[in-house]
């Protein structure tokens, strides 16, 4: 099975939305790596050298987990839905997608 990712700027992430991702892929890292803790509900599957890459869940209005994801997150969940892509993949460098909100480092939502 192929599985298709969205590829979009980190510039649509709030700093909440950023330090949610962090600690997530913090709490997964340590889970894989050094064998404790007991990792975040959801997949945040990793940072990268400028951004994260996560699984893009059912969300919690569509039946799904309440995975105590910052709510800001949830019209960049949808539209990767929309396009049926599974994972979501937030670059530095990626472009900023026409439609979906777009914060500064200073704004909080």
């Amino acid at each position: 099975m192929i599985r298709k990712f969205l590829y979009l700027s980190t510039a649509h992430l709030t700093p909440a939305a950023k330090a949610w991702l962090s600690e997530s892929a913090t709490m997964n890292h340590a889970v894989s790596y050094y064998g404790f803790g007991g990792g975040a509900l959801m997949s945040t599957l990793g940072a990268t050298m400028t951004g994260w890459f996560i699984h893009a869940p059912k969300l919690p209005d569509d039946g799904g987990m309440d995975y105590g994801m910052p709510e800001d997150l949830f019209p960049i969940i949808r539209h990767a839905h929309a396009n049926a892509c599974h994972y979501i993949l937030f670059d530095a460098d990626a472009d900023v997608i026409e439609g979906l909100p777009v914060f500064d480092d200073d704004e909080d939502g």
